[in-house]
């Protein structure tokens, strides 16, 4: 994600520019791919966020897939429990995003930020209601939205 760098503010409305890695046959899953003749996975994967900084990037938006590596460790199937209220938390205003789309609310941080990243999550509706409460305490460490 890069923000318009005349008169605006850094705040200014984002642009979007998809930046993505894909394999010939389509897939995104890297853990079949061959490496190219030479070149180590590690220097690949360098090169892609390399180029993700160069087109002026101040965040990413990636999956729960790709973040459960990232992540403390997962959360227990809440099996039934009511969905819960959606609730825009912002706390580190000035790094870049690290955005995760993440349906089912499973992993757990430990804190709101990831590699000098802002951690976003952006959770499916039927994320129960003390899920999002104690994943909105586990990256904001605000015990005003602890569960008590």
């Amino acid at each position: 994600m890069a923000t318009d760098t005349g008169s605006g503010p850094l705040n200014a409305r984002p642009r979007v520019i998809c930046h993505m890695d894909t394999g010939l046959d389509a897939r995104v899953d890297v853990s079949s791919w061959c490496a190219t003749a030479g070149v180590e996975r590690s220097d690949q994967t360098d090169l892609y966020y390399e180029l993700m900084r160069g087109v002026g990037a101040r965040g990413y938006i990636v999956g729960r897939v790709t973040m459960d590596p990232y992540a403390k460790g997962m959360a227990e199937d809440p099996g039934g429990a009511a969905p819960a209220r959606r609730l825009h938390l912002g706390v580190n205003r000035d790094l870049p995003l690290a955005v995760v789309l993440d349906p089912s609310g499973k992993p757990h941080w430990e804190s709101g930020v990831l590699d000098g990243e802002h951690l976003v999550m952006v959770l499916g509706p039927e994320v129960p209601e003390h899920q999002a409460v104690h994943l909105r305490y586990e990256v904001s460490r605000d015990t005003s939205v602890r569960e008590g």
